[in-house]
């Protein structure tokens, strides 16, 4: 008797087997209309695949555990021979939404955020949070926050890309980061996982040591950030004086 197959097995094969019906067709004598439905559709849904993986590699220790390596990334990479910053921003990216940004995993599974603008917005909320200790306000207000902040950015991807509006710029926001956001630059993401992918390891700032790896500069300027973004100012959320005194 033949084993039967896991039915997310069976949906990934059926979707090979879509893929396949749809590679024999030849678009170039497409209508213009068609190929403008098409493109769109095949962006999206080729980013909710990218969504599907991420949120496959953020739960598949196991997988790299029971061949020797070191982690997921470093076993898909082997596998698959794509790239190493490729693999490794997938399992970032479906760490963090796992992990703590489930509203910006939920967006990238429905194809309203991109993973490029989801590795934005999570690295925005990862250095907010990491601002807790600027802002005086109670854990319940400040966990509040983060909640308006997380729909906040998730709400503004429909209208911005992954370096549109000032409030993705909260990896950005403090003067003298290291890390950049904005045209003629690498992302902070970008260039972190360069850096990772390349053995070169970041010395923390003296702000950077004391705060345990968050830095104050670039916590402060997620607040700033979020702050001009308005999350920070509705009712419940810290007052425009607490966050005045968090950016001194």
């Amino acid at each position: 008797m033949a084993a039967t197959l896991d039915p997310y097995l069976a949906d990934l094969e059926r979707l090979h087997t879509d893929l396949d019906r749809i590679a024999e067709r030849d678009p170039v004598f497409l209508p213009v209309g068609t190929k403008r439905q098409a493109l769109l559709l095949m962006a999206s849904a080729s980013s909710r695949a990218q969504a599907v993986l991420a949120r496959l590699v953020a739960c598949a220790d196991d997988v790299a555990d029971a061949e020797g390596h070191r982690d997921v990334a470093s076993w898909l990479t082997h596998r698959t021979h794509d790239s190493l910053t490729t693999s490794r921003r997938a399992q970032r990216l479906g760490v963090a939404c796992e992990q703590r940004w489930h509203r910006v995993g939920l967006a990238l599974l429905g194809g309203r955020v991109t993973p490029d603008q989801g590795q934005v917005i999570a690295a925005a909320l990862d250095e907010l949070a990491c601002g807790r200790d600027l802002v005086d306000a109670p854990a319940e207000e400040w966990a509040e926050v983060l909640v308006r902040a997380e729909a906040y950015l998730v709400a503004q991807a429909v209208d911005f890309g992954a370096r549109g509006p000032a409030a993705y710029d909260a990896v950005n926001a403090a003067p003298g980061r290291r890390h950049g956001v904005g045209p003629g630059s690498r992302s902070g993401v970008g260039r972190a996982e360069a850096d990772h992918d390349a053995g070169v390891v970041h010395q923390p700032s003296p702000g950077e040591r004391r705060g345990g790896g968050c830095g104050r500069r670039r916590a402060t300027g997620a607040v700033r950030a979020a702050a001009g973004g308005g999350v920070l100012l509705a009712d419940g959320g810290p007052r425009p004086g607490e966050v005045a005194a968090a950016r001194r």
